[in-house]
C-alpha cells in the first residue's frame, strides 16, 4: 500500500478515490480500521487502525518528525471505544498507520477540506491516556529510531556521536519524552505547585546538551515557570532528602514553591541524574 502511495505522490497529490482504492482510508470518521481484514488480530474483534485523518484539525500538533493525535470523543461511545482499541493495537503491534491530510492541487497542506490528499506513513510512539493523545513519528524506523540502546535504558545519560561518527544517539521527540514522564509519575502535576495541567512540561534533569537521555527517570514534571527557573539554576533538588534548595538570593516564597520537597512523588527520578544536577548546582551557586 505504501509503495502504491509513493508511486503516485512522486508525480502528484492523490485524490480521495485513490486513497480508498489503495486501502489507506475508507469512511467519514477520523479513524479507519479494517475490521474485515484485521479483526482476528484483536481479542475484541475491533480490528487494527489502518489510517487516521487529520483534515487540518491537528496541524498545530504535527511537527517535522513527530506529532500527536487525540483519542476520539463523540456521541457514539461504542464506535469511539472500538477506534481507541484499534489505535492501541497498532501501537502494541508496532504496525505502521497512514496519516491522511488535505492539500490543494499543488500538494500544499491546507486547513479544512482540500481537493487533494497527502498520505504519510507513521508509527505510534507512546500511548498517553492522561493527556488523551497518541504520539507518532514519520520516521520510517518508527519506535526503533527513538528507543534507547539496552545499555542506556534506565540511565540519565545517553551516548553521543563521536569524531569517528559511531552514531548511537537516537532521535529526539519531546512529545514522546513528555508522555513517558507523565506515565512514570502517574499524572500531569507540577512536582512543586498546583499549576493547571495545561502548563505542565517534562524537564530533563540532565539536559540534552549535557548528554542527558530521554529515559523517563531523567525527567521531572514541572509547570512552565518552575521548569524555566530549574533550567536557570534558581533551584535544585537535594538528592538525598529531595528538598527544594533555592539558589543564593532566593527562597521558596520568591520562587513560588509551596512544596518544600518532592518526597510526595510515588516514584522518584533516577539517583544518578539527581546527583549530577546537584553537583552542577553546588559548583555554580552558593545556596542559601
Amino acid at each position: 500500500m505504501w509503495e502504491a502511495v509513493q508511486r503516485i505522490q512522486e508525480e502528484r497529490p492523490l485524490v480521495a478515490d485513490e486513497v480508498r482504492e489503495i486501502g489507506c482510508y475508507n469512511g467519514a470518521r477520523g479513524i479507519w480500521r479494517d475490521k474485515r481484514s484485521t479483526s482476528d488480530l484483536t481479542p475484541s474483534g475491533n480490528g487494527v487502525c489502518v489510517g487516521i485523518s487529520s483534515r487540518g484539525k491537528y496541524e498545530d500538533e504535527i511537527l517535522e518528525e513527530t506529532g500527536t493525535y487525540d483519542y476520539p470523543a463523540t456521541k457514539s461511545s461504542t464506535y469511539d471505544e472500538g477506534d481507541i482499541d484499534s489505535m492501541r493495537t497498532a501501537l502494541e503491534l508496532g504496525l505502521p498507520v497512514f496519516l491522511i491530510r488535505d492539500t490543494n492541487s499543488k500538494g500544499e497542506l491546507v486547513q479544512g477540506k482540500g481537493p487533494k490528499r497527502r498520505v504519510d506513513r507513521i508509527e505510534f510512539l507512546e500511548d498517553d491516556p492522561i493527556s488523551g493523545n497518541l504520539v507518532f513519528t514519520f520516521s520510517l524506523g518508527g519506535r526503533m529510531d527513538y528507543r534507547l540502546p539496552a545499555d542506556e535504558e534506565g540511565s540519565c545519560f545517553q551516548a553521543r556521536e563521536t569524531t569517528k561518527r559511531e552514531v548511537r544517539t537516537k532521535k529526539r521527540s519531546q512529545a514522546a519524552f513528555r508522555a513517558a514522564v507523565v506515565r512514570r509519575y502517574g499524572g500531569k502535576r507540577c512536582a512543586l505547585c498546583d499549576a493547571p495541567s495545561e502548563v505542565i512540561e517534562a524537564a530533563h534533569i540532565v539536559p540534552v546538551s549535557d548528554n542527558g537521555s530521554d529515559d523517563s527517570g531523567n525527567g521531572l514534571l514541572l509547570c512552565r515557570n518552575h521548569h524555566a527557573l530549574f533550567d536557570m539554576g534558581k533551584w535544585c533538588l537535594e538528592p538525598t532528602s529531595l528538598e527544594v534548595i533555592p539558589a543564593k538570593g532566593h527562597n521558596l516564597q520568591s520562587l513560588g514553591v509551596p512544596r518544600p520537597n518532592v518526597s510526595h512523588l510515588k516514584v522518584t527520578p533516577n539517583q544518578e541524574g539527581l546527583d549530577w544536577r546537584w553537583g552542577q548546582f553546588a559548583r555554580k551557586s552558593t545556596h542559601s
